[in-house]
């Protein structure tokens, strides 16, 4: 990682924010995600939820990152999805939360990746 500031070219006294190019950029700046239904995630910032139905959302978990959370619709990864909010047609919701995984709570087969957003905020 590149360091946050750099000298001032024009005063030796002085210090100015480094640039951020390339690939020094990544990891550095915020952004989204539409992750699969199920599937383990790094935790987000918050997530949004952005279409109608009613969702629940994995806290704790065994599976590792990447990994399906497997399970029944009724004992999805041992029941320890919790159900957060219902959205109604052409709401968007945003929730400060940072769950693992989702779910579409109502029909498990339902859940259509772009649904949920799960965003990460980065702070350089």
């Amino acid at each position: 990682m590149s360091p946050l500031y750099i000298p001032d070219p024009n005063n030796s006294k002085k210090q100015i924010p480094s640039p951020v190019t390339g690939s020094a950029a990544i990891g550095v700046f915020s952004f989204a995600e539409a992750p699969a239904s199920k599937i383990i995630q790094k935790r987000p910032s918050y997530v949004v939820m952005n279409g109608p139905g009613t969702y629940a959302f994995l806290y704790h978990s065994t599976s590792s990152a990447g990994g399906e959370a497997y399970g029944t619709a009724t004992t999805l990864d041992g029941g320890n999805y919790v159900t957060a909010s219902t959205v109604a047609d052409g709401a968007s919701v945003k929730l400060d939360i940072s769950p693992l995984a989702w779910i579409h709570a109502t029909d498990v087969a339902t859940g259509v990746t772009g649904q949920v957003t799960f965003v990460y905020k980065k702070t350089r």
